[in-house]
This record gives C-alpha cells, structure tokens and sequence, in this order.
C-alpha cells in the first residue's frame, strides 16, 4: 500500500512539473535600431489560408489592441480577402484608414514531439513503478511583422510558437497579449496602456 501511494505522489508530482514547465505561447522578436518609430492606429491582416483563421485571429487581435489604447482595425473590414492590391491601392486603403501601421500574421507550420513521462525507481532493492505516459506536443509556429505605411518600413518581426492550442479565439488574443507587451517594452506605443485591472 505505501508503494503504490508513494507511485501516485511521485506521479502527480511529475504531471505538476510538466504542467508548470508549459508555456502556451513564446515570442523571439526583433526591433529596427534604426527606427524610433510608435504606432496609435495599426490595420491587422491575418494570412491564412482558411477564412476561419483568418476572421477570429483578426477580430481577437484588433479587439485586445483596441482595449490596450491602441487603435486597430481588421483588415477584412478594409479589403476584399478574394483580391490581389498593388502597393498604392492597399497605401491608399490604410491611409483612408488612417493607420499609421500594418501588422501582418501568418502562420509558418506545425512542429509535432513525442514525449514520455518514463517510470521511476524507489523502495528496498529498488522497484520499477509503471504509470509513465506517452504523450504529444504540438506547436504552432506564427510570425508577426509590422510595418509603418508612411514610408512602408519594416520596424518589428517575431516568431511566436504556441504550445497545444485547442480554441483559435483564445489563441489569437494571448498572441495579442504577446505583441502588446513587446511594443510596450520597446516603446513601440504611442498611447500608454490602461491600467492593469486587479
């Protein structure tokens, strides 16, 4: 009987670990040293290949943007999904806009890993306790690129994974998350953020 609850409280201890070490979502970024630009109206346009990723990533991102004193609009309010613009046609369409910032996501692919929790030893003589799962992480690789439209420079990337997203919606608006604190720290912003809620 102790060591089957001793297998138990070494197991949940592992499970703990594993679900603490989890991080939903890392971002690396970069910022042009050259530029000290800030943006105060952004357009986001989400490049995916389903509409279905396309609207909720655009809705979640200009929702969270637009709580955090950052005017944004979706670029699906903007643009036709279904048409191919020249540079001047989408200038015009974002400085009708008034966005002094384009925000381009796309997702960049899946990396899938195969993980094992193992056994463990313990006991007189030592014993071999079973309960070791196999199980499957998935992560989610999406970039991140803005722009400013007044002279259309590249001013910020980052590369995003998600680990084991199950709702886009949620997804989506932790990347938002993300993207607003890396513009806050590089003072990207050009209004300040709300105060954090208690």
């Amino acid at each position: 009987m102790k060591t089957t609850t001793t297998k138990m409280g070494v197991m949940f201890v592992v499970l703990a670990l594993l679900v603490s070490c989890s991080t939903p979502v890392s971002i690396t970024s970069w910022k042009s040293p050259d530029s000290n630009a800030q943006v105060g109206n952004v357009v986001v346009l989400a490049l995916f290949d389903k509409l279905t990723y396309t609207q909720p990533f655009e809705e979640q991102l200009t929702a969270y943007f637009n709580s955090q004193n950052l005017k944004s609009k979706k670029a699906l309010d903007l643009m036709d999904p279904t048409k191919q613009y020249t540079n001047e046609e989408l200038n015009k369409i974002l400085d009708n806009a008034g966005a002094d910032g384009l925000l381009l996501i796309s997702y960049k692919g899946k990396d899938v890993s195969l993980n094992t929790t193992g056994g463990f030893y313990g006991g007189y003589r030592g014993w071999y306790g079973g309960g070791g799962q196999v199980y499957t992480t998935s992560t989610f690789n999406i970039s991140a690129k803005l722009y400013i439209v007044k002279d259309d420079k590249l001013i910020w990337t980052a590369d995003m994974q998600l680990t084991d997203p199950n709702d886009v919606n949620a997804s989506a608006k932790q990347i938002a998350q993300a993207i607003i604190k890396d513009w806050a720290a590089k003072n990207m912003l050009k209004n300040p953020l709300p105060p954090a809620q208690k």
